[in-house]
């Protein structure tokens, strides 16, 4: 029956690499390595006789050089050696925020490539952040907002209103399509149409939308979700005065008053 062959270790860790030369030197004569000895460690190893000639080699121009044994393997250590760019983002704290407000503006001011700047946003060494423009209040409305406040405090209890018998009733603009939509499909069904005069002026309808406090049970489930509804601000009446698109009379949709 023929031999099965061993199969063969590709990589050998830094813990592996550093038993080989232990062993290599254990029984070593005069800091000459037997043959019988290198053979035994390529067999115990499953690695080939070039592999423990290169880790002894290794082993041997290290300790000339540092005076310790070492083996560590030089995989991912070649090429150009990753520059540090923590001085020149430091740059940043210098710019404007209007000067930085994309990869390449932020780029330009800095020095570092933009590609490397998107690796330490990635790698958190640069924030990202968006900024969402606050209302300015002045003295007037920081009043007007305490003063809704306070009309909100029991007089008696001196406890805030729970507002559970408060309904807000508010006005809603939506879009009646969007310009970029995206739909799950089978295959075979058709794709939808939509068309529209002008993408930047797409129809809008006003919507008369309610809401209240919800409510939950001591459970902790839902017992209200708070939505009341939400429906067309819009009447329909009799256009007064005719044009090139239709008499008068014509029953039109409009937005309600």
């Amino acid at each position: 029956m023929p031999r099965q062959p061993v199969p063969r270790c590709r990589k050998l860790t830094e813990e592996k690499r550093a038993e080989v030369v232990l062993r290599v030197l254990q029984n070593a004569v005069d800091g000459v390595p037997r043959l019988e000895t290198m053979k035994k460690v390529t067999a115990g190893f499953r690695v080939v006789p070039r592999t423990v000639s290169r880790i002894w080699k290794r082993a041997l121009k290290a300790k000339e050089v540092t005076g310790l044994w070492s083996a560590a393997s030089l995989r991912h250590r070649r090429g150009s050696p990753t520059k540090d760019v923590a001085a020149k983002l430091e740059r940043l704290r210098g710019v404007s925020y209007a000067r930085r407000g994309t990869l390449r503006t932020a780029s330009a001011a800095c020095g570092v490539p933009r590609a490397t700047l998107h690796r330490r946003v990635k790698a958190g060494d640069v924030r990202a952040l968006v900024s969402v423009v606050s209302p300015l209040l002045t003295e007037a409305n920081k009043a007007a907002r305490l003063s809704w406040c306070s009309a909100h405090i029991h007089s008696t209890l001196r406890h805030y209103n729970d507002m559970y018998d408060t309904v807000h009733v508010d006005e809603k603009l939506f879009y009646m399509t969007q310009v970029r939509r995206s739909f799950y499909l089978l295959p075979g069904e058709p794709e939808p149409e939509r068309s529209v005069r002008s993408k930047r002026y797409i129809t809008k309808r006003m919507m008369l939308a309610a809401v209240a406090r919800p409510r939950w049970v001591p459970s902790g489930s839902t017992l209200f979700d708070g939505k009341l509804g939400i429906w067309g601000f819009v009447v329909r009446e009799p256009a007064l005065r005719s044009s090139h698109r239709r008499p008068a009379g014509t029953m039109e949709t409009k937005e309600g008053r």
